[in-house]
């Protein structure tokens, strides 16, 4: 998750995942344009991104 916001952020080679996540955060802007609503609502999505990058893959 780290690696592919800071891809986002400051360039870089990106995960492929990083698309569809670029894709969201967009989504988001537009939905909630104002700083703090857009990081109360986004919070849920992260958390959510989190736990998938978090348990272990299957082969």
């Amino acid at each position: 998750l780290g690696a592919m916001v800071h891809a986002l952020d400051v360039g870089g080679s990106a995960m492929p995942e990083a698309s569809g996540f670029e894709a969201v955060l967009a989504g988001a802007r537009k939905r909630w344009p104002d700083d703090d609503a857009l990081l109360a609502n986004i919070g849920e999505v992260l958390d959510s991104l989190h736990a998938h990058f978090s348990s272990p893959r299957k082969p």
